[in-house]
């Protein structure tokens, strides 16, 4: 178990538990950001007992060390120094979540994702409007997608690092974005095609610079299908090979259209974040029902558009949809944040 503050010596009001998931953690300190509190990262590492379901976990949570977070705990509250708040992340963290709160009585527990315990544990449960329970509590607060940590401050830094590539591009410029495979969902060959033909066609009717960019969840057989059918000017930050600095989030500052694969929550709602126009590439193979009604939400909402048979568009009809575009900028963890504010009196 680790600890890392965020700025000065005072004490944190604030503790986030981090684990292994980055895209848990990321959600948690983008919540964390937004509420301008300052926070302590509590690094959490899990042993085997970890898959076991949590319906058993929470009769004797053994998948974490106890003695360190009862050193931890001790140390804390001889010291006084409690945390107002801890966001926990993710069904792992969510017990680890409880077991603090009943040590410290006066602080207040969040919980982003589904925790698969009893809602009522929490102070507040954030889950996303496709995640829906059939039931409704008090203390669930619903986001639009992912929380992210896309902001003013972040992208300048980016963008700034990675300036000597961009800068070197004198056209407007679309990012690709790629998922990979799941447990539930699949890339096969005609989807990876199909998405190829859909960008080949949408770059080329821009006159754009194409940017690559897939995930860790990216298989090689993708790579090198995406690699063989895209036929337009593109620069592939590969990420097995950028991986340590990757220009991620640069290119949301610096794009001016994104195609993104449907399957990944957390990267569409960073894209829609930008306030540029979004466009979601989707099949049934690739993402799930859920995925799909998340899809829904954004386009209704006008913060991302459909990626279907741009080949059908003559190039008048094309400019005049992408410039007729109302664009609608998503900005869940500030919008949360000021209604975790609100509820719990902060500042």
């Amino acid at each position: 178990m680790d600890y890392n503050s965020n700025s000065d010596k005072k004490p944190a009001k604030l503790w986030i538990l981090a684990d292994d998931r980055p895209g848990t953690f990321s959600q948690s300190l983008a919540l964390a950001q937004a509420l301008k509190i300052k926070y302590e990262i509590i690094k959490i590492d899990y042993n085997f007992f970890s898959k076991l379901p949590n319906f058993l976990l929470k009769l004797y949570p053994l998948h974490f060390n106890r003695n360190n977070l009862k050193q931890l705990v001790e140390k804390t509250i001889n010291n006084n120094l409690q945390p107002q708040i801890i966001i926990s992340a993710g069904r792992k963290a969510s017990l680890i979540g409880i077991f603090l709160k009943k040590k410290f009585e006066k602080t207040k527990l969040i919980q982003i994702m589904q925790p698969e315990i009893n809602y009522n544990k929490f102070d507040i449960v954030i889950l996303p409007n496709h995640d829906k329970p059939k039931y409704k509590k008090g203390n669930i607060l619903y986001s639009v997608g992912a929380l992210n940590q896309i902001n003013p401050e972040i992208i300048i830094e980016n963008k700034e690092k990675f300036k000597k590539i961009f800068n070197k591009i004198n056209q407007k410029i679309v990012v690709l974005l790629v998922g990979g495979n799941s447990k539930k969902n699949y890339y096969d060959k005609k989807s990876v095609i199909k998405l190829c033909h859909e960008t080949n066609n949408f770059v080329k009717k821009l006159n754009c610079q194409l940017l690559i960019l897939n995930s860790r969840r990216t298989s090689p057989e993708i790579t090198q299908l995406i690699k063989k059918n895209i036929n337009c000017q593109n620069i592939f930050f590969e990420w097995d090979k950028v991986k340590n600095n990757n220009p991620y989030l640069a290119s949301i500052g610096f794009a001016d259209y994104f195609i993104a694969t449907g399957d990944s929550v957390s990267m569409i709602s960073e894209c829609c974040s930008s306030g540029r126009p979004v466009f979601i590439f989707d099949q049934k193979k690739i993402s799930s029902k859920k995925h799909r009604i998340f899809h829904q939400e954004l386009y209704k909402n006008g913060y991302a558009f459909p990626l279907n048979n741009i080949e059908n568009y003559d190039l008048k009809s094309f400019y005049n949809m992408i410039n007729e575009l109302k664009v609608s900028k998503l900005n869940e963890a500030y919008r949360i944040s000021k209604e975790i504010i609100k509820k719990f009196n902060i500042h």
